[in-house]
């Protein structure tokens, strides 16, 4: 029912030129045989309203199994643009 809403949220936070994000890492239990793996949780901001924009800031919020593959398909924006990233990465432990 959300998954709409999300996937839109989605698009428009990362189809910008200048682009925040980071990742976490978590430990998540896996269904069915009671263990704990370490996933990976995403956020990507945008907000340039100090810049003069007048466009809404807005953060959304991904899960992963690992670090590797998701990030290479967020980054593939709409519009082409060059992409400015701002990564900032921190460990839960």
């Amino acid at each position: 029912m959300c998954a709409p809403l999300t996937e839109a949220l989605g698009r428009y936070t990362v189809n910008v030129a200048k682009l925040h994000a980071d990742d976490t890492s978590i430990p998540v239990l896996s269904p069915g045989n009671r263990k704990v793996r370490t996933g990976t949780l995403w956020v990507y901001g945008r907000d340039d309203c100090r810049s003069g924009s007048m466009q809404p800031a807005s953060v959304w919020f991904a899960h992963s199994p690992s670090r590797q593959g998701i990030n290479h398909k967020i980054f593939a924006n709409d519009a082409n643009l060059p992409l400015i990233l701002s990564v900032r990465v921190l460990r839960v432990r």
